[in-house]
């Protein structure tokens, strides 16, 4: 028997890497209209497909017989899918700009293959990663879709948001690894979590740094800048269990107030 509830992603950091990037996009153009809504609901019914995608691939992979809980997700998988089809024929019918398929076919193959990667070992950060790459995406496409052109400009919202979210990732797994062991991991072991995450944003520091040199604006610099420093001082203050909670909205902050910075720079 079919759920009466659909079936909706849980993880609400997904929800703002799949909002921000366009949003940031919108800012930066000062523009909002009927097609930005057209636009929203498109991306938002490609969005809801991935949690029933996930118990659908993940019963195929794993070989488990057929039950109610795969047919309620392909049920919920064709409802998204026809919808994102529907605002997807009248997006393309308002503007004919067929080249935003590109950007869709890019965002799917980034997505299953983070769905596959999930299948086969969990929610890791690769997997992570991954889903990150397709999400944000959503910057360029709106740009796309808005201007009708991909520039440097488009590319560079698409850099920003990508390199902001993995920033989240990185950080949330470090996270993870130092509160879920009950003895201290080898913190600057080459595979550890805690590792790759200073590693990660000492890399992002340099880059930071070497662009605005190069005359792009300091407020990229301070779009960052919470996250930054929220990490860093996480490395040396975090001890013992972590409240998920508490940080998921504190990032869900970070990304609002980078999202406002990247668009109004």
């Amino acid at each position: 028997m079919l759920r009466a509830d659909p079936l909706i992603n849980k993880e609400h950091g997904s929800w703002a890497i799949l909002l921000v990037p366009p949003l940031t996009t919108l800012l930066a153009l000062s523009e909002f209209s009927l097609l930005s809504v057209i636009f929203f609901l498109t991306i938002l019914s490609a969005f809801l497909t991935a949690r029933p995608a996930e118990i659908w691939i993940q019963d195929i992979i794993n070989k488990r017989p057929e039950s109610s809980r795969r047919k309620n997700a392909f049920f919920w998988l064709s409802v998204y899918t026809s919808a994102a089809a529907f605002f997807s024929v009248i997006l393309l019918a308002m503007t004919g700009r067929y080249g935003i398929l590109l950007f869709g076919f890019a965002g799917i193959v980034m997505i299953l293959c983070s769905q596959f990667l999930q299948a086969r070992s969990g929610k890791t950060l690769g997997r992570d990663i991954a889903g990150i790459a397709g999400l944000t995406l959503g910057a360029p496409a709106a740009f796309y879709i808005h201007t009708g052109a991909v520039s440097p400009e488009a590319l560079q919202l698409w850099l920003y948001n990508f390199l902001f979210f993995s920033s989240g990732a990185f950080y949330v797994h470090s996270v993870i690894e130092q509160a879920g062991k009950k003895e201290s991991p080898e913190k600057f072991s080459i595979t550890s979590k805690f590792f790759l995450n200073l590693s990660y944003h000492i890399i992002l520091i340099l880059f930071l740094l070497f662009i605005i040199l190069n005359d792009s604006p300091a407020a990229l610099g301070f779009a960052f800048l919470p996250m930054i420093f929220h990490v860093f001082a996480s490395m040396v203050m975090l001890k013992g269990k972590a409240n998920f909670k508490k940080i998921g909205f504190t990032l869900l902050g970070y990304s609002i107030f980078f999202g406002i910075m990247i668009g109004t720079m």
